[in-house]
């Protein structure tokens, strides 16, 4: 029998850089960040910046202009609402807008490379439109600061994308 507990956390989707660190100790967020190196097993997915029904893209045009949306230029997709280009992490700065996740890339790179550590991505195409995550995918295949799992689970037309 596997016995497992899951960690919560009440925090808002979208935050303004500069404000992440003090958002940390709120109370419903510094527990599930006080657990962060206790988390075995990590299921998350990904998304395309380039697919219009990308949900961190969605949230951040849908956030005030001037609000702090950050560029987007030579993002390619983001892992836990946490965007990368082919080069590495996107880091955000000041008043640009980030996703409040208890991971960092560089963490689920971490725990994908740990025994006894699992982090599960799932990669398959746009349940509205059918884009494949084939070109967003690239960059975690072959980018060894992107590889943020342990076990890659995709679609078939996603796969064969990645073939041609």
């Amino acid at each position: 029998m596997v016995e497992g507990r899951t960690v919560g956390l009440f925090a808002e989707t979208l935050v303004p850089q500069d404000a992440f660190d003090r958002i940390k100790d709120r109370p419903g967020v510094k527990e599930a960040f006080g657990e962060r190196e206790s988390i075995n097993l990590v299921v998350t997915s990904m998304g395309d910046v380039r697919d219009e029904h990308d949900l961190l893209m969605m949230f951040l045009e849908q956030s005030p202009p001037g609000k702090g949306r950050p560029r987007t230029e030579k993002w390619r997709g983001n892992v836990q609402y946490r965007p990368y280009t082919a080069d590495g992490p996107v880091q955000e700065t000041g008043k640009e807008l980030r996703a409040v996740t208890i991971f960092e890339l560089q963490h689920l790179v971490q725990a994908a490379n740990q025994k006894n550590r699992h982090v599960i991505l799932m990669a398959r195409q746009c349940g509205i439109c059918g884009r494949t995550r084939a070109e967003a995918l690239r960059p975690l295949l072959t980018n060894p600061q992107l590889k943020v799992f342990s076990t890659l689970v995709m679609d078939a037309a996603t796969a064969r994308d990645l073939l041609k």
